[in-house]
């Protein structure tokens, strides 16, 4: 599969959110989990998001990785209609030295495919 630049991203840490309520609730006959997080806008303002669940994704340490390039955090996830393999990878940043985790996403196209 070819390499697609708009299916990656990065996790940065975050310490001025806090996670209030956590559930499920129905959206047209499908159970949706998400999470109620606070957090600060960039003038020190509370702000609320509800914030649903894409997926399971799980850790990896150094012994359960198929290689030591395979991701630190893997799994399935839907994001809008699509269905993703999603790959997550501890970094450091060269000029920072700040931890963050390096992400990629790769279609499924057959559902029969195993997470990364």
């Amino acid at each position: 599969m070819e390499y697609d630049n708009n299916l990656t991203g990065a996790l940065f840490m975050e310490n001025k959110s806090q996670v209030l309520k956590r559930g499920f609730f129905m959206v047209n006959g499908v159970k949706k989990y998400g999470i109620l997080v606070q957090s600060e806008n960039d003038k020190g303002q509370k702000k609320h998001e509800l914030m649903i669940s894409a997926g399971l994704v799980y850790h990896h340490d150094a012994e359960s990785k198929k290689s030591p390039k395979s991701p630190d955090l893997s799994g399935k996830v839907s994001i809008d209609a699509g269905t993703y393999k999603f790959g997550g990878w501890e970094k450091i940043g060269h000029d920072s030295g700040n931890e963050f985790l390096s992400c990629s996403l790769m279609p499924i196209l057959d559902e029969e495919e195993a997470p990364f």
